[in-house]
């Protein structure tokens, strides 16, 4: 921060203490001000850069002020001209093209960047070594820990190199999950000084998680990949690969009961993202319109427990509903119980639904977008989000979303500046969806030859030239009957 703007911020806090009233009055010009004025620096500064030739600090520096488009040119004429860093550019350059839906593209530039490093690595000698490494996209947030689950299950099946695998661990979003893989994963690197000593070597001898390399030598898109391994998995009869330990599910039981949750009780998980401030809005929905699906659940014997954090709006208080996301009893063990031992998990596209499954449990796939990636896992039942043309206020065909950049962006306002806004599953919708798993699970579930007609032109188009919808989860059956209309025969 410029030392004026320091200066300001200063005195402002120092009128909130002094004056409160006076600093609330004042607050609004001096946030615009503020704005305005760092606004003014910064586009001085995004000149500065351009007129020096300096267009990747000018790329990254679009990137923070929200103009992606400007922001992929300059990474184009960055990566036109030769450079040391060139290929940490094209990752960067491919998540802006990610970001803005433009996903062919993006896949082709992170392909190219490992496919680069990867020819580096074996000029050098590199990979000689034996050894290939697992980092931050592998390790971080919860979600990208689940995405092991892929990883070790294409090893199992012999579709990765053999080498040995390494985790390497910096920022871990929860390490109680992350310690369950060490049965597959034995080796982890997370201390400062280890992390240190590989940073010549983890460019070079690196999985990627957007694009895998296999054995043979081809390299294919995560999602691709995913959805092949899992219906080999699938169709192998195959078990999951994590197990709660038995000491892990007493803990956990033992902290629900605490909650009132009786010990012979069974329990859905249900998470809602709601996180205004995430640049991948898309992936939000309101908890409010689970009312009727929290009923269906708590009506056929069942209890809901509710994850999330503290910011998240509270649970509307009532008999077997546990707003764990605001309970000081939260803990990463915790999380990890209610995904692993729950009968199923009700969430949107957000990290904790990967879970689930990692243990074998289905989901229930709700108010789901982008709508090309729905998950992978064969078992899981999905109801997307519907997407509206802001122009004429007409719901857009399935097959006209994903022939576009609209079908693969995780951004609103990439959706907005395609004249496009995004309607949310109805409450009667996820309450009918997460009766059907309800009654898959008690093998009631019934599905006429209409229905399966539905599914399969669903499940076509991901076989259509220019569109696909990867995963391997089955529409919901009344939205497929409710939505025939949005996709062609």
């Amino acid at each position: 921060m410029p030392p004026d703007y320091r200066r300001k911020v200063s005195a402002a806090g120092s009128l909130a203490r002094s004056d409160p009233r006076a600093f609330l009055a004042r607050a609004p010009r001096l946030v615009w001000r503020t704005v305005r004025e760092t606004r003014t620096a910064e586009e001085v500064r995004l000149r500065r850069l351009r007129a020096a030739g300096r267009t990747a600090e000018a790329a990254r520096l679009l990137v923070k002020l929200g103009r992606r488009d400007e922001a992929i040119a300059e990474f184009e004429r960055s990566l036109a001209i030769p450079a040391s860093d060139v290929d940490e550019l094209r990752f960067e350059f491919g998540s802006e093209l990610y970001m803005q839906g433009r996903y062919d593209e993006a896949m082709a530039a992170y392909e190219e960047g490992i496919r680069r490093r990867d020819e580096a690595a074996a000029r050098a000698g590199l990979d000689s070594l034996g050894v290939r490494f697992l980092f931050a996209d592998w390790t971080g947030p919860i979600g990208h820990i689940a995405l092991l689950d892929v990883h070790a299950k294409l090893t199992a099946l012999g579709l990765l190199s053999p080498e040995d695998r390494v985790l390497v661990a910096k920022a871990v979003a929860n390490p109680a999950y992350l310690q369950l893989w060490r049965k597959h994963y034995p080796r982890l690197v997370s201390d400062a000084s280890g992390r240190s000593a590989l940073s010549t070597l983890l460019p070079y001898l690196r999985d990627y998680a957007s694009v895998i390399r296999f054995v043979d030598g081809r390299y294919l898109p995560l999602h691709a990949a995913a959805t092949m391994v899992e219906r080999r998995w699938a169709e192998e009869k195959r078990s999951p690969l994590l197990l709660l330990p038995d000491e892990e599910r007493e803990h956990g039981r033992a902290r629900l009961a605490e909650l009132g949750l009786p010990p012979d009780a069974w329990f859905v998980g249900l998470h809602v993202r709601q996180d205004p401030g995430s640049p991948r809005d898309i992936h939000n929905a309101e908890i409010a319109t689970y009312e009727l699906a929290i009923e269906a659940i708590v009506h056929r014997g069942g209890w809901v427990v509710r994850m999330g954090d503290p910011g998240m709006p509270p649970l509307r208080a009532r008999e077997r509903v546990l707003d764990y996301a605001h309970s000081p009893l939260r803990s990463d063990r915790l999380d990890v119980f209610v995904c692993a031992e729950c009968r199923f998990f009700v969430g949107t596209a957000s990290g904790p639904i990967g879970i689930p499954p990692t243990f074998g449990r289905p989901c229930v796939e709700t108010n789901w977008a982008p709508l090309a990636f729905r998950h992978w896992v064969p078992g899981n039942v999905f109801v997307p989000k519907l997407y509206r043309s802001t122009a004429t206020g007409e719901l857009l065909q399935l097959e006209q979303i994903l022939a576009s950049d609209v079908g693969y962006t995780p951004l609103v306002a990439r959706l907005q500046s395609l004249g496009v806004e995004l309607v949310e599953n109805s409450a009667e919708e996820l309450r009918d969806v997460v009766v059907e798993m309800m009654d898959r699970l008690d093998g009631k579930a019934e599905y006429s030859p209409e229905d399966e007609v539905l599914q399969q032109r669903l499940d076509a188009l991901s076989l259509r030239s220019g569109e696909r919808l990867f995963g391997c989860s089955r529409g919901g059956r009344d939205w497929l009957r409710s939505r025939a209309d949005l996709f062609a025969e």
